[in-house]
């Protein structure tokens, strides 16, 4: 049994499952494989509209390449529940009123209406979803190292417009509904990356909420945490599953060298440290905090994770302190 998948989007994949018939006369399938496609000239004929479809006329005659634009139909890029278009689509219909969102967002804000300034934060995010899947998916199979770069600044920005919708929804008292726009945007955003960063997003609230069994079902859904690169999913994973000492450090490793931002790093190296002292590691864990700390010192931006760095330093190196104290008196 063969099965070819092509995309416009460039994707070409087949996989092969071989079958045989038992000696009484039953089906018996073999693991399925993956083999490497050339180009299948039965699909020319898709392929040549796919081509077609990529492009438009400018006026004086050149081909433009086609972007992809949201469907007034389609479930709001917000998250929804409501249609595109009689919901944010309203608010990005041009430009202007793209460049309008932010200022009006700030205006309800101090104004104190919330309600409106949930409505524009919804808005924000939609917009920044569109804009997503009009440029960075378009880089996946096109584009490898260009893709990497613009993830690292969808990534933080998206938790950023996350983090204000988020806010605005409770202070409305609506934050419980979050989750189910979260987890449809990360079904459309057509970035994996993405949707595995959004997905993790689902499962920090939860986790926040004192929620630790459905923290551990969303990020179940990531699959296999070898095949998993996300950097807060990854530190989520070793604080909801109870994994071996050895997994749980290397895991950490991974979401430290995979971080997006300084801050993430920052974010994984804390608990890397606390992992490590808690395995015994103290040598290495030491050696990681201050090195850490020295980094942070003069940051404005990272007082915090500096706070963080010498409170887990003061718990690394008293005991030791101490058995030294001990061993001059003896």
């Amino acid at each position: 049994m063969k099965v070819t998948v092509a995309t416009r989007e460039g994707v070409l994949r087949t996989d092969i499952t071989e079958f045989k018939r038992g000696a009484l006369g039953g089906i018996k399938f073999c693991e399925t494989r993956r083999v490497e496609s050339g180009e299948v000239f039965y699909l020319q004929p898709v392929a040549e509209v796919w081509r077609r479809q990529g492009f438009l006329k400018s006026a004086d005659g050149h081909s433009l390449p086609r972007i992809w634009e949201p469907d007034p139909l389609d479930t709001c890029f917000c998250g929804g529940p409501k249609r595109f278009g009689e919901c944010c689509g309203r608010f990005l219909s041009d430009h202007s009123a793209k460049r309008d969102i932010e200022k009006a967002l700030d205006a309800s804000r101090e104004a104190g209406d919330f309600d409106r300034a949930e409505m524009f934060a919804r808005a924000a995010l939609a917009q920044y979803v569109i804009w997503t899947k009009q440029h960075t998916a378009m880089l996946m199979n096109v584009a490898p190292e260009l893709y990497r770069e613009m993830v690292a600044i969808d990534a933080p920005a998206l938790d950023a417009y996350i983090a204000r919708l988020h806010s605005l929804m409770a202070a409305n008292q609506r934050a419980a509904r979050l989750l189910a726009q979260l987890r449809h945007i990360s079904t459309v955003i057509g970035v994996p990356d993405l949707s595995v960063r959004i997905k993790a997003r689902v499962a920090q609230l939860l986790f926040d909420s004192g929620e630790y069994s459905r923290a551990g079902e969303e990020l179940r859904s990531l699959g296999d945490l070898d095949q998993v690169n996300d950097t807060l999913a990854l530190v989520l994973a070793g604080k909801v599953f109870e994994l071996p000492a050895t997994k749980a450090i290397q895991i950490l490793r991974r979401a430290v060298a995979r971080a997006f931002t300084d801050e993430e790093r920052w974010f994984g190296q804390v608990h890397l440290g606390s992992q490590l002292l808690k395995c015994d590691q103290r040598a290495e864990a030491l050696a990681l905090v201050d090195s850490l700390a020295r980094e942070c010192r003069d940051k404005e931006e990272a007082q915090n994770t500096l706070v963080f760095a010498l409170s887990l330093r003061a718990e690394i190196s008293a005991p030791g302190e101490a058995w030294e104290r001990r061993m001059d008196k003896t």
